[in-house]
């Protein structure tokens, strides 16, 4: 009896990405239909096969996969582009479908987050970064500055920092004079021969 394999899915508005995670997959047979995906495969002497009925409708002839060494991947394109985001990748719960966090992008921040790299074409495996990272500009973008009680002012915090007891930030700041006296009780380094 096959077992199920693995399945995790994100969505742009556009597209649906699905990665079936089977290592060293061959004899990979793939029927995709408008309403459907039926996958099935072997690896390392096991079989894999599922059947995924689908929330939304796709069109097969422009849609796309790869295998690849650690994964069969699939850019399926959405029929109805403007019907937004699909309320799940398969119209019952499977439990072996999760989504993918590391390629989703909320429906809201889709606009130019259309980038996914060689995803579900084909090419060299592992290549790309950590795809729907993004750089840490859209991470920290909207996290606006630390309130630092200065509001940014170097002559301020330099202020805040003396008042702490700290000497300021400046080239200047180095060991207070009669700092370096019990310095004098430490040996000598000497270099090995």
């Amino acid at each position: 009896m096959p077992q199920l394999p693995p399945v995790l899915w994100a969505e742009r508005p556009d597209v649906v990405l699905v990665t079936f995670q089977v290592q060293d997959a061959s004899d990979v047979d793939i029927k995709l239909l408008e309403k459907s995906i039926d996958f099935k495969c072997k690896s390392d002497g096991k079989e894999y096969a599922t059947t995924l009925e689908l929330k939304g409708e796709l069109i097969p002839e422009e849609s796309t996969q790869a295998v690849k060494p650690r994964q069969i991947e699939m850019k399926l394109k959405k029929k109805d582009e403007e019907g937004g985001y699909w309320d799940g990748l398969t119209s019952k719960k499977q439990s072996h479908v999760k989504v993918d966090w590391t390629r989703w992008v909320d429906e809201d921040e889709a606009n130019g987050a259309g980038d996914l790299g060689d995803f579900g074409a084909g090419g060299m495996p592992g290549m790309g970064g950590m795809g729907g990272m993004g750089g840490m500009e859209s991470l920290m973008g909207g996290m606006g500055g630390m309130n630092l009680g200065g509001g940014g002012d170097p002559e301020q915090i330099q202020q805040m920092l003396a008042n702490m007891g700290g000497e300021g930030m400046g080239a200047d700041a180095g060991p207070a004079e009669g700092d370096d006296e019990d310095d004098e009780d430490m040996p000598t380094l000497e270099a090995k021969q």
